[in-house]
């Protein structure tokens, strides 16, 4: 719904980018130049202090998922892949993240071996996005956790504290921030450590049965470029909200689906929130309109609801108040 930027998070995350990954994968690359095929870490660790920097975080190849460990993971591609096909890799890892970066999220998935999405997603983002060793290599001057990404993601949109996914549930609480991937992980693993596709969510939407989960739909609109929420009508019916694209445009309509928005707005929860939500702005206009022109009323109410952007449905109660403002001007002045 919001749109979002991630400027202070991704300075940071284009360091590890350029220190971490890019030399990783050029190091798989080089050892596959070099026809490497010894088993053992010994023997692994010597081509690390040859081909990379000798401060490189070595920790990084002990790191398990599954029992198995990084280094053994990329032996495993180094004896599965041919060397085209590694720089193959390469290529799309640098083309899905040229994309996202300007500002293009309607990527078709591509077929990645297992060996380098389990590098990329569990072990450089699930693993090595708190690593201390990681951090003190970088340079950064201070350990980054993914706290450090949620304050500075919130600092940097206005300390919102309603998730700017869906503008309906908050992320104030520890356990309700979620860094979210908004394209998936698991479908593009090479823009798992890439701030302009990392968000903070809220619970809902980070679950498959109730928000995005791990889908992901092409093409589609990203808050990272575009408010969605400035785009999209909403219908107050019996006992459920429907929302629909302004004017038609299937990247909105699959951003809608994608996040299951139309279903959590007909549930009741979310239908009763956001009605009382609504109720509360009308009774304040009511009070207003004694106390201001109806010329005016407008312009101060609408001045006023930006000023309350974090009470939630801000979106909804800007769609109500603008697009039905006539009708509901001439139900307010027969009151």
């Amino acid at each position: 719904m919001w749109k979002v930027s991630n400027t202070r998070n991704k300075v940071i995350l284009d360091k590890f980018h350029s220190k971490i990954i890019v030399p990783l994968f050029d190091f798989i690359i080089k050892l596959k130049e070099n026809s490497y095929n010894r088993v053992n870490f010994e023997d692994f660790e010597q081509e690390i202090l040859k081909l990379l920097d000798p401060l490189f975080p070595k920790n990084i190849f002990k790191i398990k998922h599954n029992e198995k460990e990084c280094y053994k993971l990329i032996l495993d591609l180094l004896n599965s892949k041919t060397l085209n096909e590694l720089k193959e890799q390469k290529i799309m890892f640098e083309s899905q993240n040229s994309s996202i970066d300007a500002g293009n999220y309607s990527l078709t998935h591509e077929n990645v071996p297992d060996e380098f999405y389990r590098i990329f997603s569990n072990i450089l983002y699930s693993k090595c996005f708190d690593d201390d060793a990681c951090w003190e290599y970088i340079q950064t001057g201070f350990k980054y956790k993914r706290t450090d990404f949620h304050n500075n993601f919130k600092t940097e949109n206005r300390n919102r504290t309603i998730c700017s996914l869906c503008d309906t549930d908050t992320v104030i609480a520890k356990s309700n921030g979620i860094v979210e991937h908004f394209l998936p992980r698991n479908r593009f693993p090479y823009l798992s450590m890439n701030a302009n596709n990392l968000i903070t969510s809220c619970n809902a939407c980070n679950l498959g049965e109730e928000g995005k989960g791990a889908g992901s739909v092409n093409p589609i609109w990203s808050p990272f470029s575009r408010q969605i929420g400035d785009n999209i009508i909403y219908n107050i019916e019996i006992d459920k909200i429907t929302i629909t694209p302004r004017e038609g445009n299937i990247a909105i309509d699959n951003y809608l689906d994608l996040l299951k928005l139309n279903n959590r707005f007909s549930t009741k929860s979310v239908y009763n929130s956001s009605i009382v939500r609504l109720n509360a702005e009308i009774s304040s206009h009511q009070q207003l309109s004694k106390l201001i022109s109806v010329d005016n009323l407008l312009s101060y109410f609408t001045n006023n609801l930006e000023s309350r952007k974090n009470e939630g449905s801000y979106f909804f109660k800007k769609n109500y108040f603008g697009d039905n403002y006539k009708e509901y001007m001439e139900e307010l002045t027969t009151l």
